[in-house]
């Protein structure tokens, strides 16, 4: 029973370390940096005009990202706007600064860290 317990024991670490390996091997956290006047849209299937403008970015502003979805052609860059809300930055100019997954992040900012948006930039410049 001992050697039992402690093989799971053994196998349950095995697994945590290899998730949080995973995570911070694939994780990244990501930073948008408007370089043009962007607009943030709350809805990404409807027009970028009228309600669904939830905020104007200046240039120069930066915002935390949360995660990239794939639109056919496109993609959107989903943002953090402080407060449990988000919205999504489509086309316009900015840069995305990137930065490796950390320990720190993973355990005080696990929202943060972004794993969706590795293969949708692998052909557009990032700093």
């Amino acid at each position: 029973m001992k050697v039992y317990l402690t093989a799971v024991l053994a196998l349950v670490v095995l697994m945590v370390v290899t998730a949080v390996g995973y995570v911070l091997g694939v994780g990244e956290t990501l930073e948008l940096r408007a370089n043009e006047e962007l607009i943030v849209i709350q809805d990404p299937i409807h027009p970028s005009v009228g309600d669904n403008v939830i905020r104007r970015l200046r240039i120069g502003e930066a915002l935390p990202v949360l995660g990239c979805e794939d639109f056919k052609s496109d993609f959107l860059v989903r943002v953090d706007l402080g407060g449990g809300r988000f919205g999504y930055v489509g086309a316009g100019k900015y840069g995305l600064k990137r930065s490796p997954a950390s320990i720190r992040t993973f355990f005080r900012e696990p929202s943060r860290l972004v794993m969706t948006c590795r293969g949708l930039l692998l052909h557009r410049t990032v700093d």
